[in-house]
């Protein structure tokens, strides 16, 4: 039995309206993709919102915090961005068009996918100033799959600075969407995201990529584990939505013991998505490797989920942080 085609789940399309992912929204056949292509046809909840992390309406009433660090600017010129498991790569595509074309967008799924990603991608391909893109196979815990992905990247012509000299590319950025679920796959998540960003597969000279990370929770029980051991190896602090103005006056008003209550989630706020609840519990992370752990070795995959634990998950959490939804 395919990963992509779960026995006990009965696939349905997305009930979210559909955002302008690729040029046309008509290009989104999401019933068709799901019968092909079974989970990696989908589009998943958290797509919508990193969507929305990724270019927020120009109507919206909050601001993210942290802002979404793929913006335009001088640095966006030498990104090289990698989306895990990318599916249908409706968020590596926005992703590629809001990106200069001097910047690098690598799609990555199991082999079977691929197609779909290509399919995609050639619309988005077809755009002048979009960021140049990748397709590549990657199946998650496959040391071999990570090492030829950075070989790829450690391939790219170096930048040109304005003086004249070459610059080597890294990789920058690491999109994953929706990817924490099934309990017999998240070790070989965890495993990929600890080669990708280890000094011996991106050069011991490069600062290791930042990872943005678009969760909902599903099932606690099975998906605390992974965070525990992520955070062991990993920083990673919550993106939370803070008002664009506030109103004094209100604010005194409904002061309580604890400090004003203030509207932040994306049901109160957003108001372009009509139906908010398949969205709730859905958390962005913004991630980015330990120091003192980036020499440290690397257990098998198998080992990882006990190898070692973090409970900034937890006391989140218990803090009642929001999540964006």
């Amino acid at each position: 039995m395919s990963f992509n085609f779960p026995r006990g789940i009965a696939l349905k399309p997305s009930t979210i309206p559909v955002r302008d992912f690729l040029p046309s929204p008509a290009s989104i056949d999401e019933p068709k993709w799901i019968e092909k292509y079974g989970i990696a046809g989908r589009i998943w909840e958290a797509s919508h919102v990193l969507s929305i992390y990724l270019q927020p309406p120009e109507d919206l009433t909050v601001l993210f915090d942290p802002p979404c660090p793929l913006k335009g600017g001088e640095t966006a010129t030498d990104n090289v961005v990698l989306e895990l498991g990318a599916g249908t790569g409706v968020v590596g595509l926005q992703i590629a068009r809001l990106l200069p074309h001097t910047a690098v967008v690598f799609l990555t799924d199991l082999p079977e996918v691929l197609p779909l990603l290509e399919q995609n991608a050639a619309r988005v391909r077809a755009w002048t100033n979009a960021a140049e893109i990748d397709v590549l196979p990657l199946e998650w815990g496959s040391k071999g799959d990570a090492a030829t992905v950075a070989n790829r990247i450690m391939e790219l012509p170096p930048r040109i600075t304005q003086g004249g000299e070459q610059v080597k590319r890294r990789l920058s950025h690491i999109v994953c969407s929706d990817l924490v679920y099934f309990p017999h796959l998240l070790a070989p998540l965890l495993s990929t995201l600890l080669h990708l960003t280890s000094p011996d597969f991106m050069g011991t000279a490069a600062d290791p990529p930042q990872i943005l990370i678009a969760y909902q929770i599903r099932n606690l029980t099975n998906e605390t584990p992974f965070w525990a051991a992520f955070g062991y190896w990993f920083h990673f602090t919550p993106v939370v939505l803070q008002p664009k103005s506030v109103d004094i006056e209100a604010v005194l008003k409904n002061f309580k013991l604890f400090g004003p209550i203030i509207p932040r989630t994306l049901s109160e706020q957003f108001r372009i998505l009509p139906d908010c609840k398949p969205l709730y519990g859905t958390y962005i992370f913004l991630c980015t490797r330990r120091p003192e752990r980036l020499r440290e070795r690397i257990p098998p995959t198998e080992q990882l989920l006990d190898y070692g634990h973090d409970s900034f998950f937890e006391t989140m959490l218990l803090m009642n942080t929001s999540s964006i939804l």
